[in-house]
């Protein structure tokens, strides 16, 4: 199956930022998992994972980095970015997610904002109510939609909170 190694950060990824965080990457990637029961010899994957967006140049940096790191006996630095999680999450909760056209439309609509205007009570209690209750579900089917509700909740807020951090 193999071991993986994270290292997790919140926002955009410039060069700015890719400096500030390089010593970090090279930890991620070169020194190996400690842990009983993981061997110590077996090479990990290291994966830098973003909720925002790598720049284009950070991107050729790693990509210019990896040959490198593989020649002296390190895994190539892998990257996923808020798309890609996107389009995990959808993935992974597509059968949570809204079936009509204008409840997609919204889901849209409220994961498009950037936070710095009120957050639309209305629209995002449309959303919940158009992805959790038909009136059918099971109790088991119902449960999973509210964790799914949740989950979408947190993330279509996000934005809201981070403003809110950024203020104080």
């Amino acid at each position: 199956m193999g071991t993986f190694t994270y290292q997790l950060k919140a926002g955009d990824i410039d060069l700015t930022e890719w400096r500030t965080i390089k010593g970090e990457i090279d930890e991620l990637i070169e020194i190996p998992i400690n842990y009983p029961g993981i061997d110590k010899t077996v090479k990990h994957r290291a994966i830098l994972v973003t909720n925002g967006k790598i720049s284009d140049p950070v991107k050729q940096v790693i990509h210019d980095l990896n040959p490198v790191n593989i020649r002296r006996g390190f895994s190539e630095l892998e990257i996923i970015t808020k798309m890609d999680l996107l389009k995990r999450f959808l993935k992974v909760h597509n059968v949570f997610l809204p079936r009509e056209p204008s409840d997609f439309k919204l889901f849209l609509e409220l994961l498009l904002t950037n936070g710095k205007d009120q957050l639309d009570k209305e629209k995002l209690a449309k959303f919940i109510e158009s992805i959790l209750f038909t009136g059918k579900e099971t109790k088991p089917e119902l449960k999973r939609k509210i964790a799914s509700g949740l989950l979408l909740t947190k993330y279509l807020t996000k934005p809201f909170e981070e403003t809110i951090i950024t203020f104080q």
